[in-house]
């Protein structure tokens, strides 16, 4: 879908757009995702999504990261997300645990989120092996029972004391990776799944006639394409129905910036009719198309449906 809209716009301004090369941190971009213009965009797109950025301010291509993270059902019903919405909205609420453990999540107010948050603390604060650090954090995310937590518990705060965290700190912290690892999710994933979402929403916000277009385009649900249209509608951009003089196989944009919806979406219009139908554009009358086109193209059936 972003591919088409690219070569669209690239097609219609002489435009080329490297999605991979945009300013992540685009003002007007962050700021449509607080204001919940989700319709079409990847992830967020549900009621799910608005529910777990309710009043989320978004300031940085981060906070998509971390929504995207957060946004989960498990996560969701842990408590985690809401406690990124408080300390989103009142910086003070975040405190600082340990200058290690602040460092390694920074990004996320202070909150455990991404397993490799996990895999940093097991290095960097308790000394563990990469390998071990990996090791540990697949079976704590398998909820691999108190008894061997237990057991890996006394060697993680030895190894944090050792690194100047107070013996009850270091109790905490393991009891806080346990309770994570169930709701952890990858962050290099959510960065990918962040990427895609934010390249969606800066095609909205600067070439929304474009993205609507590849929206409807790809889209295979006439429920989901009357949405879709509904939204084009929205944003001031005309969606027409079908014309048997400017239609074609798939949506377009015509030279008034109005998405024309295609032949495709009536019903029992098939290929065949459609073929002939574009083939031999602009008609007259209806005598001139039922001149000009076959009538194995265009059957009864066919004819009633585009008269309808």
């Amino acid at each position: 879908m972003l591919g088409d809209a690219v070569e669209l716009i690239k097609t219609r301004h002489g435009r080329d757009i490297d999605l991979e090369a945009l300013d992540l941190n685009n003002a007007a971009v962050l700021n449509r995702f607080t204001k919940h213009e989700f319709v079409g965009i990847f992830q967020y797109d549900s009621t799910g999504a608005h529910a777990a950025c309710e009043d989320i301010p978004f300031t940085s291509f981060e906070d998509i990261t971390a929504l995207t993270a957060l946004n989960r059902p498990g996560t969701m019903r842990s408590g985690l997300a809401t406690e990124f919405k408080k300390r989103k909205l009142d910086p003070s609420k975040i405190k600082p645990f340990h200058p290690l453990v602040d460092a390694i999540c920074s990004d996320t107010l202070g909150i455990l989120v991404y397993q490799e948050q996990v895999i940093r603390i097991f290095t960097e604060v308790a000394g563990y092996t990469p390998g071990t650090a990996d090791s540990l954090r697949k079976k704590i995310a398998k909820k691999w029972g108190d008894e061997a937590i237990g057991r890996e518990r006394e060697k993680f705060i030895s190894g944090a004391m050792e690194r100047g965290v107070p013996e009850d700190d270091a109790g905490k912290l393991m009891d806080n990776i346990t309770f994570f690892g169930s709701y952890g999710f990858n962050k290099s994933h959510a960065s990918a799944y962040a990427a895609i979402a934010y390249w969606g929403m800066w095609l909205k916000e600067h070439s929304p006639h474009e993205f609507l277009w590849a929206l409807m385009k790809n889209e295979p649900s006439r429920s989901e394409i009357a949405r879709f249209a509904k939204e084009a509608i929205r944003l001031k951009i005309n969606v027409l129905p079908p014309d048997i003089n400017s239609s074609g196989v798939t949506f377009a944009i015509d030279a008034d910036d109005n998405i024309r919806s295609s032949l495709a979406d009536i019903k029992n219009v098939g290929k065949t009719a459609i073929g002939a139908v574009v083939e031999n554009q602009p008609f007259n009358s209806v005598s001139d198309l039922l001149a000009r086109c076959s009538g194995r193209a265009l059957n009864s059936r066919v004819l009633d449906s585009l008269i309808r």
